[in-house]
């Protein structure tokens, strides 16, 4: 059985579904289509920054990055504050 958990991001300003689009740089208005993966039980610099600069909408994890409830919990933490710049 396989696990998946799906982080989309947003925006702590403006709607709930993040900016309005015209704000955005084109690199961004296509970044909302991205939805990226990675290898691994930590949160790699490069997922990091396409959150924080917009350029992926969110995070697809799977059981392979998941080692216990503590360390999801952490992780999706991070992916999160990530995502908020």
């Amino acid at each position: 059985m396989a696990l998946v958990v799906v982080l989309l991001m947003g925006s702590q300003s403006g709607s709930a579904w993040g900016p309005a689009l015209g704000s955005l740089t084109l690199e961004q208005q296509v970044g909302h289509l991205v939805v990226l993966s990675f290898s691994g039980t930590t949160v790699p610099k490069y997922v990091r920054n396409a959150l924080g600069q917009r350029r992926a909408a969110g995070v697809i994890l799977f059981r392979k990055n998941i080692e216990s409830p503590a360390q999801l919990r952490a992780m999706t933490r991070d992916l999160r504050r990530g995502g908020w710049r």
